[in-house]
């Protein structure tokens, strides 16, 4: 499996596209002089990626890939929920029904039942074992009378929305590190060009350290509470990682 791409700075997205929008502010304003030390420095390349960092701070796609997880997993619980509760209500059922068939519980499973009620994909495989032997002319006739004619079909519907719900979140998390590597890669473009920014403004105003001041990037991360420093340095919280 390749490894994450990992962002090239420390402070938060949203301080960073904050930040860097004020330098690029600050260069629209000083692109003669900029120009005069890089002379391939263009205006129209300036404000294309103000555009570009505007978009980015209007970029919901976190949090709309873990809304897309949040829902998809709620569902897995309530589907879940109800396959713990039909189970209960088989089992309670067909040990009666056949009690006169001592291998009757094992074949359907008994023994499987605590682990499958919190493993979704176990779940799903007992389900489909209790399916599998219901039709067996030895056990049906006398569970139907028990459970009612046509059990078995409300058995097949449950576990078909089982998988459903299983693949539904495991499709969810599948997508949300390739969508969250392209955020990243964008994010981190916009950083590489405002400190490239920076650092022409640096020489283009080394005379002058008010202007050195405006394109100087805080991106330490900040300073832990009680110490000296955190006062003296401007620093930003360190980035917030994306959920698994």
């Amino acid at each position: 499996m390749s490894k994450l791409l990992l962002r090239s700075y420390t402070m938060s997205d949203s301080d960073m596209l904050t930040e860097t929008k004020t330098k690029l502010e600050f260069a629209k304003q000083d692109i003669n002089l900029l120009q005069s030390v890089e002379p391939s420095l263009t205006l129209a390349e300036i404000e294309a990626k103000i555009v570009e960092v505007e978009e980015c701070l209007n970029d919901y796609s976190s949090l709309e890939s873990n809304g897309i997880i949040t829902i998809a997993t709620e569902e897995l619980q309530r589907t879940m929920q109800e396959c713990r509760e039909e189970v209960q209500f088989f089992f309670f059922h067909c040990e009666r029904a056949l009690s006169d068939k001592a291998a009757a519980s094992t074949r359907f499973g008994r023994k499987g039942v605590e682990k499958a009620r919190s493993n979704p994909v176990k779940m799903a495989s007992l389900l489909n074992q209790i399916i599998a032997n219901y039709s067996d002319p030895e056990y049906e006739d006398k569970l139907d009378a028990r459970l009612t004619k046509g059990y078995m079909n409300k058995l097949e519907s449950l576990h078909t929305r089982l998988t459903d719900a299983i693949a539904a979140q495991s499709l969810a998390k599948t997508n949300r590190p390739a969508n969250t590597e392209i955020r990243i890669a964008k994010y981190n473009a916009v950083w590489s060009f405002a400190r490239n920014i920076c650092d022409i403004a640096k020489v283009a105003f080394r005379g002058s350290h008010a202007k050195q001041q405006q394109y100087f990037m805080y991106e330490r991360p900040a300073a832990k509470k009680g110490s000296r420093s955190a006062l003296k340095n401007a620093s930003l919280p360190a980035q917030e990682s994306e959920q698994a």
